[in-house]
């Protein structure tokens, strides 16, 4: 057999292994990209939420209230306007303890729980309703919820894809959501 022969049985013996190694790592059930949520709802999908004057939304599987936009921002013509406060954690829960002052709901930031109840799993970016929230920013957001294991990290809520760590220190800054349960 010549060099040349056993040089190419070589380089295809390779690729296969590296085909095969990818195939492995990724799996062989690969599904199509996932669709921006934009342009999966449709500008007048409600779908499981009801809306409440005051730029408000309830979420009517978890039975929750949501204000429509990150704490800071003001829900008006359909819009969120101003900014989004940055926050650490205790800020943010003293903010919310404000914000129910001036209030006739009790608001808190959402669980992991009620964080996961509005995420959507066929779209992202970000991976909610956009007509119920619209113009969410991609950015983690502080959930109520402390890591089990180290008393100063918190949970964080990724809008991207909706996926939830609980790593966080609580002195990071990050944007908040706000939830009461009427």
């Amino acid at each position: 057999m010549s060099r040349s022969t056993l040089y190419d049985r070589h380089m295809l013996s390779t690729a296969l292994t590296v085909a095969l190694i990818i195939t492995l790592l990724t799996g062989c059930d690969q599904v199509m990209a996932k669709r921006s949520c934009q342009d999966f709802f449709s500008a007048t999908d409600l779908t499981g939420y009801q809306l409440i004057d005051g730029g408000m939304a309830l979420h009517i599987e978890s039975a929750t209230v949501w204000y429509r936009c990150p704490a800071g921002q003001r829900f008006r013509d359909n819009q969120c306007h101003g900014e989004a406060v940055l926050l650490n954690f205790t800020d943010a829960a003293v903010y919310a303890a404000e914000f129910s002052e001036q209030s006739t709901y009790r608001w808190q930031m959402p669980t992991n729980e009620q964080f996961r109840a509005i995420t959507s799993q066929q779209c992202l970016n970000p991976a909610v309703n956009t007509t119920v929230f619209p113009q969410l920013p991609i950015e983690n957001y502080w959930t109520h919820d402390r890591s089990g294991a180290l008393s100063n990290r918190r949970c964080v809520a990724y809008s991207y894809q909706g996926r939830i760590a609980c790593r966080e220190p609580d002195t990071a800054l990050h944007r908040f959501m706000l939830v009461a349960t009427p």
